[in-house]
């Protein structure tokens, strides 16, 4: 069997999620060829994850707060926006409209 096909079936391989032929045929194959028992092997190498997560220092609050704050102002800023922008369409429609009817 081709090593590009046994490499795409180590996880399934590893997770024992294969037929018991398939699990055979992977197995003899990784008997053979050292690259992919290479590959099989660096699967099973601890990456140090669990020391990573166990180190992470808790989150700063003051991030938090800081990007909720800027939410907010952008939040309302768009709306204040929006209102001033609707007043003066309307006020200019106000004068326009009694400019054309004292005429």
């Amino acid at each position: 069997m081709k090593c590009s096909v046994i490499r795409d079936l180590l996880p399934l391989y590893e997770e024992k999620l294969c037929k018991e032929e398939t699990v055979k045929l992977v197995a003899e194959h990784l008997k053979n060829c050292s690259d992919c028992k290479m590959i099989y092997d660096d699967m099973h190498e601890d990456i140090g994850l669990k020391e990573a997560i166990k180190s992470t220092e808790p989150i700063d609050n003051k991030c938090e707060e800081s990007y909720e704050h800027e939410f907010w102002m952008k939040y309302y800023g768009n709306i204040i926006l929006r209102g001033v922008a609707i007043f003066l369409i309307v006020y200019i429609m106000i004068i326009s409209i009694g400019m054309i009817f004292n005429m």
